[in-house]
């Protein structure tokens, strides 16, 4: 069975950012806001500790992509530098605002 995995065009957009940035930068660190778990940016930088990323966004059984669990922090050199919120149905504003700050 092959595992179909879905790496958009904003996602490589944003990796290419992130390098950039790098060459000014030696710390960055990446925010996605979002439905989805941003896992395309969090995997490319997922062994490095030069970039950090989080993540809040929706987490439930068969929800796409179906990652970024909040033991879901990093590998390697990277360990601990990958934050994951998964937030569940029904959030406000109110309450996603509070879950930021």
């Amino acid at each position: 069975m092959h595992e179909i995995q879905v790496f958009s065009f904003t996602c490589v957009d944003i990796v290419l950012a992130i390098l950039r940035l790098q060459e000014t930068y030696d710390r960055i660190m990446y925010i996605d806001v979002d439905l989805h778990h941003g896992d395309g940016v969090e995997e490319a930088f997922a062994f490095t500790s030069s970039v950090a990323t989080v993540s809040f966004h929706k987490h439930a059984h068969g929800f796409f992509p179906g990652s970024g669990a909040s033991n879901d922090i990093g590998k390697g050199q990277g360990r601990n530098f990958s934050l994951n919120i998964p937030l569940r149905d029904g959030l406000r504003s109110r309450s996603l605002t509070r879950k930021i700050t």
